[in-house]
């Protein structure tokens, strides 16, 4: 069983450029795995296990970025926020083949992934 953690380390080995990171093929594959390290470690965060669950068209991912961004938690609420960011950053990587993909485009979906994980982090920190 894979864990997000290690699509995370995948991910930013791509990004490093270690596996050929300099490719859009690459670049393409960094925000997506970004997206779903991210993605699964909010899923398991123990955060967002009480969420209600959105019921919304446009499938799981979308409905669950709904419930993040509806917390009473202000530190869900952004992460939810950076997180529809990314989900959309994603869909433009997997499917919008025609939209080319640049550094710049890995350079913000990081950054983007690096703040949801401290964003969830500060919610699960006691106050």
């Amino acid at each position: 069983m894979i864990t997000p953690i290690e699509l995370w380390n995948a991910a930013e080995q791509l990004a490093e450029g270690s596996l050929d990171g300099d490719s859009e093929f690459a670049r393409r594959l960094v925000i997506s795995r970004l997206y779903y390290a991210v993605f699964h470690s909010l899923q398991a965060a123990p955060a967002t296990r009480s969420l209600p669950r959105a019921t919304i068209d446009g499938g799981m991912h979308k409905a669950f970025i709904a419930a993040i961004k509806q917390s009473t938690d202000k530190h869900l609420r952004r992460a939810g926020q950076r997180l529809a960011d990314l989900h959309q950053r994603r869909v433009d990587a997997d499917y919008n083949l025609a939209r080319p993909i640049s550094r710049m485009d890995v350079a913000e979906a990081r950054h983007a992934a690096n703040a949801v994980r401290s964003l969830v982090a500060e919610s699960e920190t006691p106050a």
